[in-house]
């Protein structure tokens, strides 16, 4: 993988939505809090390396009222002059009803700026077992809501968030505190082989406030990454409430913990309260957190956004109402990194790479995309070669087929699909040696 990358990370929420659409099904995803724990040592939460100095809270501005985005679909993006690009497809909102391997993860690589896909990878989670224990029975392990990506120094991504168990038929998961283990999905070698470290379980599931308007919202632990400028150390952040000072509390007292990692040294700090004794202490609401820290020395300082409510009509602090936003920088200090990573914390995952062979076909960018009538797939048979179609939903169903017969040199390949409904689907194009998996969708 060359250095430098263009880096899409997309929860499919929404295009599951819409494929599942398509197949009438009208599970809803619930959440099931019969207090179940995963199967881990819970780490011992600390406040060791933290520090504030003067200017490291601040109050930024106002807005009519607060952000909430829990369930909709995420992307963040890492982008250099290299033009290099891969995408990570987060498969499975299990509100329709999805398959077993909701859960997944879905990446793909290009090394023209996107123009081109070599087809995607599925990383499976399935062997989370090593490391949560066994799911009970009906369940498996999944990756569905908030997650974040950053690169380290060797241009290899990280993935942070919250693990937990799904029943993907009945559309539930398993809710409570101790049910959430924050996990980093990564590679160390461009995508070939990918790994789940444990970091640590949350003490809360959510927090739900007031929204002004009859009605409530509610908001996670937001897991999120930020590296230093060098990529050498990477910082694990998610909000959650201390229930040990906050007994009996759901997320609704927020503060931001964090796990630094030395990729050179190999070391991690314990798990720390970033804003323990700032006057963001359990009020780090819809918390962002920067994509890159800044290094002073031996201390590496951490941005933080977050905000802070006003009541609502109900006399309680309400996301429908002004809020403040503010500013505080947590803080850790290279001596803070002591803690050696116990192997039974990280399991390898399994990977299904697509079959595609370049130097058989080449395919282009299909057009119109969306459609609602034919989609037109540009490609260059280097050989010839009988070359079929094969269109399928996001959770694998076969949805139609197309048979091109033998083809050879700069084609187009038409598909109809005006009779498929409207959703996000996968095309994949087989010849005789090759085969080429891309993503398109029908409005």
């Amino acid at each position: 993988m060359k250095k430098g990358l263009l880096i899409t990370l997309a929860l499919g929420a929404a295009a599951t939505l819409n494929a599942q659409e398509a197949t009438k099904k009208t599970n809803k995803l619930e959440a099931i809090d019969n207090g179940v724990k995963l199967n881990v040592s819970q780490r011992v939460h600390g406040t060791a390396g933290t520090t504030f100095t003067a200017g490291c809270e601040n109050t930024l501005g106002s807005s009519a009222n607060a952000f909430t985005a829990i369930n909709g679909g995420r992307s963040n993006l890492i982008y250099n002059s290299a033009l290099n690009t891969i995408a990570f497809i987060h498969r499975g909102n299990p509100s329709g009803g999805v398959g077993t391997n909701s859960g997944d993860l879905f990446w793909d690589i290009s090394t023209d700026g996107g123009a081109t896909w070599s087809g995607p990878t599925m990383v499976s989670l399935n062997n989370m077992d090593t490391i949560l224990g066994t799911p009970q029975t009906g369940y498996v392990w999944s990756m569905l809501f908030e997650f974040d990506v950053v690169l380290d120094n060797n241009d290899n991504p990280h993935l942070l968030g919250n693990i937990y168990m799904l029943d993907p038929v009945a559309g539930q998961y398993l809710a409570g505190a101790g049910a959430f283990g924050v996990c980093d999905i990564y590679t160390n070698d461009g995508g070939t082989s990918w790994f789940a470290k444990f970091l640590s379980t949350t003490q809360t599931y959510q927090g739900v406030w007031d929204d002004n308007a009859g009605s409530t919202a509610a908001d996670r632990t937001r897991p999120a990454l930020s590296r230093n400028a060098a990529g050498d150390k990477i910082f694990y952040v998610y909000f959650d409430t201390d229930t040990i000072a906050n007994p009996g509390s759901e997320n609704v007292l927020p503060d931001a913990w964090c796990i630094g990692y030395d990729l050179t040294s190999g070391l991690e700090t314990p798990l720390m309260n970033l804003t323990a004794g700032s006057l963001a202490e359990s009020s780090v609401i819809l918390g962002n957190v920067s994509m890159f820290s800044a290094t002073n020395g031996t201390t590496t300082s951490i941005p933080i956004t977050y905000q802070e409510l006003s009541n609502g009509t109900a006399g309680t602090p309400s996301v429908g109402t002004p809020a403040t936003h503010k500013y505080v920088c947590g803080q850790v200090d290279d001596a803070a990194f002591t803690e050696v990573i116990d192997p039974l914390r990280i399991t390898p995952l399994t990977t299904v790479t697509s079959v595609k062979e370049v130097n058989k076909v080449d395919v282009g960018v299909a057009y119109p995309n969306p459609t609602n009538d034919v989609l037109n797939i540009p490609a260059n048979f280097n050989t010839a070669s009988n070359v079929t179609v094969e269109v399928t939903n996001l959770m694998g169903q076969n949805v139609a087929s197309y048979n091109f017969g033998k083809l050879s040199g700069i084609q187009t390949l038409k598909l109809n699909v005006s009779n498929i409904a409207a959703g996000s689907y996968l095309y994949t194009i087989t010849t005789e040696g090759a085969r080429v998996t891309k993503l398109f969708v029908v409005k």
